[in-house]
Protein backbone atom coordinates (compact mmCIF):
# COMPACT_ATOMS: atom_id res chain seq x y z
CA UNK A 1 0.00 0.00 0.00
CA UNK A 2 1.25 3.46 -1.23
CA UNK A 3 2.52 5.65 1.70
CA UNK A 4 0.63 8.59 1.09
CA UNK A 5 -2.54 6.39 1.65
CA UNK A 6 -1.56 6.17 5.69
CA UNK A 7 -0.25 9.71 5.19
CA UNK A 8 -4.14 11.56 6.84
CA UNK A 9 -2.49 14.88 5.42
CA UNK A 10 -2.26 14.13 2.02
CA UNK A 11 -5.78 12.39 2.18
CA UNK A 12 -6.89 15.89 3.34
CA UNK A 13 -5.22 17.63 0.59
CA UNK A 14 -7.38 14.78 -1.63
CA UNK A 15 -10.45 16.36 0.25
CA UNK A 16 -9.62 19.46 -0.67
CA UNK A 17 -9.88 18.45 -4.05
CA UNK A 18 -12.71 16.74 -3.88
CA UNK A 19 -14.31 19.68 -2.57
CA UNK A 20 -12.72 22.25 -5.02
CA UNK A 21 -14.02 19.84 -7.54
CA UNK A 22 -18.21 20.16 -6.41
CA UNK A 23 -17.31 16.26 -5.26
CA UNK A 24 -18.56 16.03 -2.01
CA UNK A 25 -19.63 12.47 -1.24
CA UNK A 26 -16.51 11.68 -2.46
CA UNK A 27 -14.74 14.47 0.33
CA UNK A 28 -16.92 12.52 3.19
CA UNK A 29 -15.62 8.91 2.16
CA UNK A 30 -11.79 10.19 2.42
CA UNK A 31 -12.54 12.27 5.60
CA UNK A 32 -13.50 9.06 7.44
CA UNK A 33 -10.05 7.31 6.46
CA UNK A 34 -8.50 10.02 7.33
CA UNK A 35 -10.07 10.63 10.99
CA UNK A 36 -9.09 6.96 11.08
CA UNK A 37 -5.60 7.43 10.67
CA UNK A 38 -5.19 10.47 12.77
CA UNK A 39 -6.90 8.68 15.41
CA UNK A 40 -3.48 6.10 15.70
CA UNK A 41 -1.29 9.35 14.94
CA UNK A 42 2.15 8.71 16.99
CA UNK A 43 1.45 12.19 18.34
CA UNK A 44 -1.17 12.63 20.37
CA UNK A 45 -1.93 16.10 20.05
CA UNK A 46 -1.61 16.60 16.18
CA UNK A 47 -4.07 13.52 15.61
CA UNK A 48 -6.62 15.44 18.03
CA UNK A 49 -6.26 18.57 16.24
CA UNK A 50 -6.54 16.57 12.51
CA UNK A 51 -9.67 14.95 13.56
CA UNK A 52 -10.87 18.75 14.53
CA UNK A 53 -10.14 19.26 10.75
CA UNK A 54 -12.15 16.42 9.81
CA UNK A 55 -14.69 17.95 11.20
CA UNK A 56 -14.68 21.48 9.93
CA UNK A 57 -14.17 19.91 6.01
CA UNK A 58 -17.06 17.70 6.67
CA UNK A 59 -19.14 20.59 7.94
CA UNK A 60 -18.33 22.50 4.30
CA UNK A 61 -18.53 18.95 1.99
CA UNK A 62 -22.05 18.50 3.71
CA UNK A 63 -23.05 22.06 2.81
CA UNK A 64 -21.92 21.30 -0.72
CA UNK A 65 -24.52 18.31 -0.66
CA UNK A 66 -27.21 20.50 0.81
CA UNK A 67 -26.99 23.16 -1.79
CA UNK A 68 -27.09 20.43 -4.59
CA UNK A 69 -30.44 19.74 -3.38
CA UNK A 70 -32.66 16.64 -4.52
CA UNK A 71 -31.17 12.92 -3.46
CA UNK A 72 -28.00 14.72 -2.53
CA UNK A 73 -29.64 16.72 0.00
CA UNK A 74 -31.38 12.95 1.32
CA UNK A 75 -27.66 12.15 1.25
CA UNK A 76 -26.43 14.90 3.31
CA UNK A 77 -29.18 14.18 6.04
CA UNK A 78 -28.00 9.76 6.24
CA UNK A 79 -24.52 9.25 5.30
CA UNK A 80 -23.41 12.82 6.06
CA UNK A 81 -24.42 12.71 9.63
CA UNK A 82 -23.45 9.46 10.19
CA UNK A 83 -19.49 10.36 8.89
CA UNK A 84 -20.23 13.30 11.14
CA UNK A 85 -20.90 11.04 14.48
CA UNK A 86 -17.66 8.51 13.19
CA UNK A 87 -16.09 11.73 13.67
CA UNK A 88 -16.87 12.84 16.88
CA UNK A 89 -16.68 8.68 17.95
CA UNK A 90 -12.89 8.72 16.42
CA UNK A 91 -12.23 11.90 18.57
CA UNK A 92 -13.03 10.89 21.79
CA UNK A 93 -11.81 7.54 21.32
CA UNK A 94 -8.15 9.50 20.72
CA UNK A 95 -6.02 9.96 23.64
CA UNK A 96 -4.36 13.21 24.27
CA UNK A 97 -1.03 14.30 25.52
CA UNK A 98 -2.78 17.45 26.75
CA UNK A 99 -6.58 17.21 27.88
CA UNK A 100 -7.16 20.95 26.90
CA UNK A 101 -6.16 20.25 22.96
CA UNK A 102 -8.99 17.47 23.20
CA UNK A 103 -11.47 19.43 24.59
CA UNK A 104 -11.30 22.70 22.48
CA UNK A 105 -11.36 20.03 19.37
CA UNK A 106 -14.53 18.13 20.67
CA UNK A 107 -16.20 21.64 20.79
CA UNK A 108 -15.41 22.50 17.83
CA UNK A 109 -16.67 18.88 16.41
CA UNK A 110 -19.65 19.52 17.99
CA UNK A 111 -19.74 23.41 16.84
CA UNK A 112 -19.47 21.92 13.41
CA UNK A 113 -21.82 19.21 13.89
CA UNK A 114 -24.63 21.73 15.23
CA UNK A 115 -24.21 23.81 12.25
CA UNK A 116 -24.78 20.53 10.00
CA UNK A 117 -27.60 19.32 11.71
CA UNK A 118 -29.12 22.74 11.00
CA UNK A 119 -28.45 23.42 7.59
CA UNK A 120 -30.53 20.25 7.28
CA UNK A 121 -33.42 22.07 9.50
CA UNK A 122 -32.63 19.43 12.86
CA UNK A 123 -32.82 22.15 15.11
CA UNK A 124 -33.67 20.58 18.51
CA UNK A 125 -30.67 18.44 17.89
CA UNK A 126 -28.58 21.44 16.57
CA UNK A 127 -29.06 22.81 20.05
CA UNK A 128 -28.24 20.28 21.51
CA UNK A 129 -24.73 20.04 20.41
CA UNK A 130 -23.98 23.25 21.22
CA UNK A 131 -24.94 23.34 24.69
CA UNK A 132 -22.97 19.92 24.82
CA UNK A 133 -19.92 22.45 23.71
CA UNK A 134 -20.54 25.02 25.85
CA UNK A 135 -20.64 22.41 29.06
CA UNK A 136 -17.54 20.76 27.96
CA UNK A 137 -15.59 24.02 27.63
CA UNK A 138 -17.03 25.56 31.38
CA UNK A 139 -16.35 21.58 32.52
CA UNK A 140 -12.24 21.92 31.49
CA UNK A 141 -11.33 24.98 32.05
CA UNK A 142 -14.16 27.25 34.26
CA UNK A 143 -14.19 30.75 33.58
CA UNK A 144 -11.03 30.72 31.40
CA UNK A 145 -12.99 29.13 28.62
CA UNK A 146 -13.53 32.82 27.29
CA UNK A 147 -10.36 32.54 26.45
CA UNK A 148 -11.04 30.53 23.35
CA UNK A 149 -12.77 31.31 20.04
CA UNK A 150 -14.59 28.56 19.96
CA UNK A 151 -17.16 29.59 23.03
CA UNK A 152 -18.05 32.24 21.23
CA UNK A 153 -18.81 29.71 18.15
CA UNK A 154 -20.44 28.26 20.02
CA UNK A 155 -22.86 30.80 21.74
CA UNK A 156 -23.37 32.65 18.09
CA UNK A 157 -24.13 29.90 16.39
CA UNK A 158 -26.63 29.07 19.46
CA UNK A 159 -28.39 32.31 18.96
CA UNK A 160 -28.80 31.68 15.22
CA UNK A 161 -30.57 28.02 15.85
CA UNK A 162 -32.95 30.05 18.48
CA UNK A 163 -33.72 32.66 16.77
CA UNK A 164 -34.95 29.95 13.65
CA UNK A 165 -37.12 28.43 16.39
CA UNK A 166 -38.81 32.17 17.19
CA UNK A 167 -37.26 32.22 21.20
CA UNK A 168 -35.78 35.80 20.88
CA UNK A 169 -35.46 36.57 24.56
CA UNK A 170 -32.81 33.21 24.63
CA UNK A 171 -31.13 34.30 21.59
CA UNK A 172 -30.50 37.77 22.53
CA UNK A 173 -28.78 36.53 25.89
CA UNK A 174 -26.48 33.89 23.50
CA UNK A 175 -25.80 36.61 21.46
CA UNK A 176 -24.91 39.29 24.50
CA UNK A 177 -22.07 35.95 25.37
CA UNK A 178 -20.90 35.63 22.30
CA UNK A 179 -19.50 38.96 21.76
CA UNK A 180 -18.15 38.96 25.30
CA UNK A 181 -16.48 35.47 24.36
CA UNK A 182 -15.32 37.27 21.27
CA UNK A 183 -13.40 40.28 22.55
CA UNK A 184 -12.01 38.42 25.50
CA UNK A 185 -10.29 35.21 23.66
CA UNK A 186 -6.91 35.06 23.23
CA UNK A 187 -6.53 32.66 20.16
CA UNK A 188 -7.76 35.65 17.72
CA UNK A 189 -5.94 38.19 16.16
CA UNK A 190 -7.78 41.66 16.31
CA UNK A 191 -9.04 41.62 12.63
CA UNK A 192 -10.90 38.31 13.90
CA UNK A 193 -11.79 39.59 16.49
CA UNK A 194 -13.70 42.33 14.93
CA UNK A 195 -14.86 40.47 11.85
CA UNK A 196 -16.60 38.16 14.52
CA UNK A 197 -17.81 40.60 16.73
CA UNK A 198 -19.28 42.37 14.23
CA UNK A 199 -21.06 39.08 13.06
CA UNK A 200 -22.59 38.93 16.27
CA UNK A 201 -23.61 42.35 16.55
CA UNK A 202 -25.40 42.21 13.50
CA UNK A 203 -27.22 39.11 15.15
CA UNK A 204 -27.99 40.86 18.03
CA UNK A 205 -29.20 43.66 16.49
CA UNK A 206 -31.92 41.24 14.34
CA UNK A 207 -33.05 39.67 17.27
CA UNK A 208 -33.54 43.23 19.02
CA UNK A 209 -35.53 44.03 16.38
CA UNK A 210 -37.32 41.35 16.10
CA UNK A 211 -38.34 41.63 19.78
CA UNK A 212 -39.33 45.12 19.24
CA UNK A 213 -42.09 44.39 16.27
CA UNK A 214 -43.84 41.85 19.27
CA UNK A 215 -47.07 43.19 19.73
CA UNK A 216 -48.02 43.67 23.07
CA UNK A 217 -51.22 41.43 23.50
CA UNK A 218 -52.40 38.18 25.16
CA UNK A 219 -49.61 38.47 27.80
CA UNK A 220 -46.24 38.15 25.36
CA UNK A 221 -43.87 37.44 28.02
CA UNK A 222 -41.37 38.68 25.26
CA UNK A 223 -42.62 41.99 24.67
CA UNK A 224 -43.08 43.10 28.01
CA UNK A 225 -39.65 41.62 29.67
CA UNK A 226 -37.77 43.71 26.85
CA UNK A 227 -39.70 47.05 27.40
CA UNK A 228 -39.45 47.16 31.21
CA UNK A 229 -35.86 45.85 31.24
CA UNK A 230 -33.30 49.04 31.83
CA UNK A 231 -30.58 47.17 30.22
CA UNK A 232 -31.62 47.01 27.22
CA UNK A 233 -28.94 46.65 24.34
CA UNK A 234 -28.79 47.21 20.92
CA UNK A 235 -24.63 46.92 19.87
CA UNK A 236 -21.56 45.84 20.96
CA UNK A 237 -20.51 48.98 22.32
CA UNK A 238 -23.61 49.15 24.81
CA UNK A 239 -22.62 45.61 26.00
CA UNK A 240 -18.95 46.68 26.56
CA UNK A 241 -20.53 48.95 29.40
CA UNK A 242 -22.92 46.47 30.96
CA UNK A 243 -21.91 43.13 33.22
CA UNK A 244 -23.83 41.31 31.06
CA UNK A 245 -20.62 41.60 28.80
CA UNK A 246 -18.39 39.31 30.41
CA UNK A 247 -21.09 37.02 31.81
CA UNK A 248 -20.83 33.39 31.53
CA UNK A 249 -24.22 31.85 29.39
Amino acid sequence: MSSKLLNPMHIMNMVDDCIKNTSPIHALVLLLCASNLYRIRSNRDDGVCGIGDCSYKAQVAISQLIKQGGKRKAISGAFGLQVFRDILSDLRSSPAEHSRVKAIQEARCLNNMGMSYGAIGYFPKEINFYEEGIHLLKKTFGIDAIRYRILGDLRNNLGVALTELGKYSEAKKFFVGACGAFEKAEDLYEDGKELLMNRADSNLQQVQNKLQSLPVCNGDKDRLHQVTNTNLYTSCDDIRKSPLFSSSV
